[in-house]
């Protein structure tokens, strides 16, 4: 068995943090799936305004539109 050193444990972190991450945005785009489903994809779910489709080109699963999602991150004005 190799020793654990502080190089492979900054290996693992990184790959813990990108599972997460992985995660994560399986769990936004599933979310998508069922809103498609529905027929409310493409649709704000905070403000029930049209998310645009230059952010839906970038990111297909996004669930707010930019205003939101800047009031979200504490970037709205």
């Amino acid at each position: 068995m190799s020793e654990l050193t502080a190089d492979r444990v900054a290996e693992l972190h990184r790959a813990l943090l990108d599972l997460r991450k992985a995660q994560t945005r399986l769990t936004r785009v599933e979310a998508a799936l069922r809103r498609l489903t529905k027929g409310d994809y493409g649709w704000c779910v905070e403000c029930e305004e049209e998310i645009g489709i230059d952010r839906l080109r970038a990111q297909p699963e996004a669930p707010f539109c930019l205003s939101c999602q800047a009031s979200r991150e504490g970037k709205g004005s």
